[in-house]
């Protein structure tokens, strides 16, 4: 009864954090299983990568609908990102446990430096100078105003999201914690559009890698699965309001914290 509520709890604040940061919950259902409820981290990545799927699939409609996500972006970043994705499964399947969660530790770490250092790209741009494919505009409720940007350096971006994707196939994070800073610091993407971006982009990844562990037998026990797949999706529902109004400044800083919580515990565990 207990593994039961606290699978469901985990779905849950997956789902809330993980929509609002755009990052897919991946990044939290994999340490929170090892840590807590002592799973294989192989098992782990398995259980994050479908749960990502479900968060995708709840969570992007609303963004869209709300002409948050910028569609043509995340499609063209998708190609790129697939292939990573496949490519990191097969090796994240093939690592021993330890240097998956050292690995994860260093990814952690080095996101939350970035975007400590680095300053938001949120200021409105010309709409006179907006010329790119990929231009577009939102209305940002908790700013109360109307966010125009043009999207920069895309070979930087698709390259960026070839790594991304592969991390989410050997870590089950989805890709969206590389992926929504490199879309913010080097596309030049507000930090709310870069979110939505991301969780329109991350169930075809997840499900990219999913389906290679899914091969391997790691996903032994389907109502584990369904459990956080509940959670999740009822997360990412109640996650709404909040995307809506928090400002995009407090997102970065809840991102920034949770990452390095994250890089210590599974450093820690790694290194034993």
């Amino acid at each position: 009864m207990y593994e039961t509520v606290f699978l469901l709890l985990i779905g849950i604040l997956s789902g809330v954090f993980g929509a609002l940061l755009g990052i897919g919950g991946g990044t939290f259902v994999v340490p929170l299983l090892v840590i807590f409820l002592h799973f294989p981290i192989h098992q782990a990545v398995a259980i994050s990568l479908i749960s990502i799927i479900a968060t995708s699939s709840s969570v992007a409609s609303a963004n869209v609908y709300n002409k948050i996500t910028n569609m043509k972006l995340g499609i063209t970043l998708e190609l790129a990102t697939t292939i990573g994705a496949i490519v990191g499964s097969f090796i994240g399947s093939l690592l021993p446990g330890n240097v998956i969660m050292l690995i994860f530790s260093f990814v952690m770490a080095f996101i939350a430096y970035f975007m400590y250092y680095h300053k938001d790209v949120g200021v409105s741009a010309n709409a006179g100078q907006l010329k790119s494919l990929y231009a577009s505009s939102y209305y940002d409720y908790a700013l109360k105003k109307n966010i125009d940007y043009d999207v920069k350096n895309l070979s930087a971006g698709m390259t960026i999201s070839a790594f991304a994707g592969a991390f989410s196939g050997m870590l089950g994070i989805g890709g969206g914690v590389l992926k929504v800073p490199a879309m913010n610091a080097f596309c030049k993407v507000p930090i709310k559009v870069a979110a939505a971006t991301s969780n329109f982009m991350i169930g075809v990844t997840a499900a990219a890698g999913a389906f290679i562990y899914f091969g391997k037998g790691y996903v032994k026990n389907p109502l584990f699965v369904s459990l956080i797949v509940i959670g999740v999706v009822l997360g990412s529902k109640l996650s709404m309001p909040i995307i809506k109004y928090l400002p995009p400044s407090r997102i970065k800083n809840i991102f920034i914290l949770f990452l390095v919580y994250l890089a210590i515990e599974m450093f820690v565990r790694g290194i034993r």
